[in-house]
């Protein structure tokens, strides 16, 4: 699976978000750094195909899903329910089977199991983005988006997250994440910065 970004150009509002980006990307994981409104959300969105370039060329192979900075989940229903509901769209799978497989996802990832009955609107913002990160597991997609998936983590969350990520997609997939925060991997993680309207590798 790839991505290929050639002297892209994405204006919003006559202001120009992007300017003459070019990219290639392939399997692993890249984290993508740089100040608010500096383009990151804008960048993920054209990936995905949200919006589209004014001037330039994309190509992509693979599917893709994106965990965006706004939840998607079901506030109104549990967090085995917001799984079930996921997981059942990819996988042929009873509900205790998929009760078990959530349990060993949570503790992977750092969430309590008293939280497998509770209902999505009483999680806190950091739990939330945990349940977002284990429902993009579910599905089979080559190219993974996070946009800030570690907002409102603490530090032993923001580990719990990364080594989450890396065991789960870091061989097979092209993992592409944006975030204020620092986020520390044990692997090989290619890092960049988004500034002056272009994208670049960090030093």
């Amino acid at each position: 699976m790839t991505i290929s970004l050639r002297d892209i150009q994405f204006k919003f509002g006559g202001k120009v978000v992007l300017e003459r980006l070019s990219y290639h990307f392939t399997e692993g994981i890249y984290l993508i750094s740089g100040e608010s409104g500096s383009g990151k959300t804008t960048l993920l969105n054209l990936i995905k195909g949200f919006v589209h370039a004014d001037t330039g060329e994309m190509e992509r192979t693979g599917s893709i899903s994106y965990m965006m900075q706004e939840t998607m989940l079901f506030s109104n229903l549990t967090v085995l329910e917001n799984y079930s509901l996921k997981y059942a769209l990819y996988h042929e799978m009873n509900l205790e089977e998929c009760k078990a497989m959530l349990l060993q996802e949570m503790k992977l990832i750092g969430l309590p199991e008293d939280l497998l009955t509770m209902k999505v609107s009483s999680l806190s913002g950091g739990q939330k983005r945990k349940l977002e990160v284990l429902l993009i597991s579910c599905d089979s997609s080559d190219v993974i988006l996070l946009d800030e998936p570690v907002a409102n983590l603490d530090k032993v969350s923001i580990q719990q997250m990364a080594t989450y990520i890396e065991n789960h997609w870091s061989d097979e997939k092209t993992v592409i994440i944006s975030s204020h925060s620092e986020i520390v991997f044990k692997g090989q993680v290619q890092r960049l910065v988004l500034e002056e309207k272009k994208l670049r590798s960090a030093h």
